[in-house]
């Protein structure tokens, strides 16, 4: 809600400005982004005692659409390829299996990182800044993402090698590396994301043709990547922050 409230604000205090606004409406752009992503992961805490989970990186770019209606509306479609996903690690110890001893479990780590093709629409207000070829905006909208492909890699305990040695395995041989595709499984994943969109920036006229622009954005999920069957399921929801760059022509 904070951040609803803030576009709010902002876009309270760039109306004045944007709607008195004069200069070339009735026109489209087109051009491409590319940036950084930052994924967070919502899960209910029971769950995750004894985790620690941790923000995933990775990348974002894309093509865009606008048509400009007036001086500070316009219309954005941006169909992109964006990762998400999220890496945990492992806090505190387990017994081994003789019950003699504790292994330190704290080299464990999960990390996934999922590929999405996603595609945002997006309404933006945007004003000139004083006499500068410059305009800032402030934009929302919706967006539908489909989970095309998901790796994942990490390291776990191997109990059965310990079992074999009778609970004292070395601790680089209880140690198991694993790293592949992740699979899809239909009864338990969900490849259709929806959500809404939140973002700020600003553009750069370099003439009356070409433009760069600088923009954040934040991405928050209202489905959950994997199926709700009853209570007991464990939803996962998805917030992806972005931090990209973009260069475009007007016609």
């Amino acid at each position: 809600m904070k951040h609803i409230s803030l576009l709010v604000l902002t876009s309270v205090l760039l109306f004045p400005a944007a709607a008195s606004a004069q200069g070339r409406t009735d026109f489209f752009s087109v051009g491409m982004t590319a940036g950084y992503s930052g994924n967070s992961t919502s899960m209910t805490a029971q769950y995750i005692d004894h985790y620690n989970i941790h923000r995933s990186r990775g990348l974002a770019a894309g093509l865009f659409l606008q048509y400009t209606a007036k001086e500070w509306l316009a219309l954005r479609l941006e169909p992109m390829f964006i990762q998400k996903g999220y890496r945990t690690d492992r806090r505190g110890y387990i017994a081994t299996v003789n019950l003699e001893s504790y292994q330190d479990l704290s080299y464990m780590y999960h990390n996934v990182k999922d590929s999405y093709l996603q595609l945002p629409v997006m309404v933006r207000l945007q004003t000139p800044v004083l006499n500068l070829p410059v305009r800032i905006y402030c934009e929302c909208g919706y967006y539908a993402g489909w989970w095309a492909l998901s790796r994942y890699e990490g390291v776990i305990y191997n109990s059965s090698i310990d079992f074999v040695m009778g609970g004292k395995a070395p601790e680089e041989y209880a140690r198991y590396h694993y790293d592949g595709k992740k699979p899809f499984v239909s009864e338990r994943d969900n490849r259709l994301e929806l959500g809404y969109i939140l973002g700020i920036g600003a553009e750069w006229d370099l003439s009356d043709r070409f433009f760069i622009g600088a923009g954040w954005r934040e991405y928050h999920a209202v489905t959950s990547y994997t199926r709700i069957h009853d209570s007991t399921s464990q939803p996962y929801y998805n917030t992806t922050r972005t931090m990209n760059l973009s260069v475009g022509i007007n016609f």
